[in-house]
């Protein structure tokens, strides 16, 4: 069984893959999604679907640029994953 688990997303399906784990069981070490996007005519700040699930949820929450950044490998590689979904 894997231990630590890390989830990759942020469209609403990516949200809904990670409710399903959830209800599974299984509860991920770290979630990663895209940094808050300005949206609609106000252009305030949005989280994505997979943030808001992960709020709900009280997950450590990263939200880098992007994955080329050798910092964000670092970084995961510290949480030590068994599995990145």
């Amino acid at each position: 069984m894997f231990t630590n688990i890390v989830f990759a997303g942020t469209p609403y399906l990516s949200a809904h893959i990670l409710s399903q784990i959830l209800e599974a069981g299984h509860r991920p070490k770290a979630v990663y999604t895209r940094p808050d996007q300005p949206a609609g005519r106000g252009q305030r700040y949005q989280a994505s679907p997979v943030k808001l699930v992960a709020q709900q949820h009280h997950l450590n929450i990263y939200q880098p640029n992007g994955f080329n950044d050798p910092a964000v490998h670092t970084e995961l590689r510290c949480l030590e994953p068994d599995l990145m979904i």
